[in-house]
């Protein structure tokens, strides 16, 4: 998935099968340690929001999931 986030951070960046780890400039709204692992997050300048999702035993792009899950305000 590439970002829409109009910010300069994020924009045109490619996050599918990255770990939420590797993108410090995204704040951690929630977690879930049920197995597989979830996180929410969302980019403090534009509000755009995530929710990746682990795959376990990788997937074709990686081993985590991002969707979108609103536009910005």
């Amino acid at each position: 998935m590439t970002s829409n986030c109009s910010c300069p951070r994020t924009q045109g960046r490619r996050f599918q099968g990255d770990a939420p780890e590797r993108h410090v400039e995204l704040v951690e709204e929630q977690a879930w340690t049920d197995w597989p692992p979830r996180w929410r997050l969302r980019c403090p300048t534009c509000q755009m929001r995530w929710l990746v999702s682990y795959i376990p035993g990788g997937g074709i792009y990686g081993d985590f999931d991002w969707a979108r899950l609103d536009d910005p305000d």
